[in-house]
């Protein structure tokens, strides 16, 4: 029995050993992360154009395409409160802003990784130092080992690669092999909360004298499960938008069943573009705002 309770402990502190030795060195890879909030630390005075959100920003818009100095922020999975928190530490400094660009969804409206165990709340405060707004739970989004899944460790792509290009861009090149029709519920449950949070963007980029551009962007047909959820899905983006235009100036557009991006050949699954769908996008964007 004594033996047994000594191999015991001697395999806990070897797995807690383990555990915070990820803990300690997760911060120093350079990920998208990092280069990210080292770009924006950097160079946020120089930049014209700023793109905003999750993936839909990180894999529709390519920045190289938009006229000025233009960087994409964007990350997969980034709530709209992330994005408030970023532009409210940046935006004094950024001199030479005019544009705000910010695609949105009514997935977004869902919020997903608004619970705080959520292993990309654990990485935009780990490499950006942003918080999460539930401060009951922050400390799901400060430890690697209760953010809620242990995949994302050292040997999680996410973690240990830089997979954007320089100006924060990424897509894949191909379709991917397999494309189920998507089964994510549309419902927009925190639609109001969503809508507060835009609101306070718009106010900070009219404060500040910046264009704010926003857009659903293109959703092949196959993305939505129910018939009526492209419907469900737009009108709940649509009240946003009205919503925030009753006290501030933002301009906006739907592409999300645009005809003119329907082929499966630009997309890389149902809800995220090529980067030949990016590509034929960021221009569509381009000539419509005059970017």
């Amino acid at each position: 029995m004594k033996k047994f309770l000594t191999d015991a402990l001697v395999i806990v502190l070897i797995v807690c050993l383990l555990l915070v030795g990820m803990e300690l060195v997760v911060p120093f890879f350079k990920n998208n992360y990092s280069y990210k909030n080292q770009y924006m630390q950097r160079h946020a005075g120089e930049i014209e154009t700023l793109i905003l959100g999750s993936s839909l920003g990180y894999n529709d818009i390519n920045p190289s395409l938009l006229a000025g100095r233009t960087f994409n922020i964007a990350l997969p999975g980034k709530n709209i409160y992330y994005d408030v928190q970023l532009l409210e530490r940046h935006l004094p400094d950024m001199k030479h802003l005019h544009t705000v660009l910010y695609p949105i969804h009514c997935d977004m409206m869902i919020m997903r990784d608004y619970v705080a165990k959520s292993p990309r709340n654990y990485m935009v405060h780990t490499f950006m130092g942003l918080e999460h707004p539930c401060k009951k739970d922050r400390i799901y989004t400060r430890w690697l080992s209760l953010s809620g899944s242990l995949n994302i460790g050292v040997f999680n792509t996410e973690v240990s690669l830089m997979t954007s290009d320089s100006l924060g861009f990424y897509s894949e090149n191909e379709p991917a092999k397999q494309r189920p029709v998507h089964i994510v519920h549309h419902e927009p449950i925190k639609q109001e909360e969503f809508t507060q949070h835009l609101t306070q963007l718009a106010k900070m980029c009219n404060e500040h004298g910046v264009r704010l551009i926003t857009f659903t962007c293109p959703t092949h047909e196959n993305e939505f499960n129910k018939a009526d959820a492209p419907q469900i899905c737009q009108r709940a983006i649509d009240q946003c938008i009205q919503n925030v235009r009753r006290q501030f100036p933002m301009e906006y557009k739907n592409y999300m069943s645009d005809p003119k991006f329907q082929a499966d050949s630009i997309y890389y699954d149902w809800s995220h573009l090529n980067k030949t769908g990016a590509t034929l996008f960021t221009k569509q964007l381009k000539e419509d705002f005059g970017l």
